[in-house]
């Protein structure tokens, strides 16, 4: 990690958790997950590039997008944390606002108008997905953690 991005700071994905139906319609439109097709709660959970679990987001309605919680801004959020110079490590469905300007967000490339990626984008995106991994282990096992003190 340290060879191919030396300033990744943290590496990010958000997660969903399924919840009841609520009685308020503004409510249920607002954790309404068209991924997950049903009611959810949301969190962003980061991890520092060798494994350790270093932030959690506090959780908002399932039809919050990923670049939403990403650019929270407040005492809670990523952003604060993170100091001039720092890269984030993400999927596609992540981006920064152009006011964070001191921050580099890495992900895949996009097709963009091209047919096909280039092969030089093909290497950057499996170095990417090998480094990104780590978070989808941990965010199961979070996943996991969770909704075993939930049925305690």
């Amino acid at each position: 990690m340290r060879k191919n991005y030396p300033y990744v700071r943290v590496i990010v994905d958000c997660t969903e958790f399924e919840i009841e139906q609520p009685a308020n319609p503004q409510a249920q439109q607002g954790t309404w997950s068209t991924y997950k097709n049903t009611n959810t709660a949301k969190g962003l959970v980061g991890i520092t590039p060798n494994g350790i679990v270093s932030y959690i987001s506090p959780l908002y309605g399932g039809a919050t997008s990923d670049k939403a919680i990403i650019n929270m801004d407040g005492s809670q959020s990523l952003i604060e944390l993170l100091e001039d110079g720092d890269n984030i490590m993400s999927d596609r469905g992540f981006s920064l606002d152009s006011k964070y300007t001191h921050l580099t967000l890495i992900h895949p490339p996009f097709l963009d108008r091209q047919k096909q990626l280039s092969s030089q984008q093909v290497l950057q995106t499996r170095i990417i997905a090998r480094h990104r991994i780590h978070v989808e282990r941990c965010m199961e096992y979070w996943f996991y953690i969770c909704t075993f003190f939930f049925y305690i």
